[in-house]
């Protein structure tokens, strides 16, 4: 896989190992992304909380909500994803590429 996808168990061969990272790198790039991402989601969990207040009478921060996140980007990631939430659940939908390109 590709370095994006922070696997580092595979050795890279072929036409594809200009994509892969040394695994010093790799494990670098691998904790930059998973602390950047968890702030994401913490960023996006605090907005839906305020969001959830503004619409309540209450001043106290309602329990968080479940998140969604419609990235395609994470199916390469989802290895990572289920070490980062052994709880996690994923939905895959499949469109047609072109379908997609049009509706973009």
């Amino acid at each position: 896989r590709p370095f994006y996808a922070f696997d580092d168990d595979t050795k890279p061969t072929g036409k594809d190992a200009d994509q892969y990272l040394p695994p010093d790198q790799m494990a670098t790039a691998r904790q930059k992304w998973t602390n950047a991402f968890l702030y994401l989601l913490r960023k996006l969990t605090l907005r839906a909380q305020l969001q959830d207040q503004a619409k309540s009478s209450s001043f106290s921060l309602p329990p968080p909500r479940r998140l969604l996140l419609k990235s395609p980007v994470h199916m390469a990631r989802i290895r990572l994803l289920t070490q980062l939430f052994p709880e996690a659940q994923f939905i895959y939908i499949h469109r047609h590429p072109y379908e997609v390109f049009q509706s973009a």
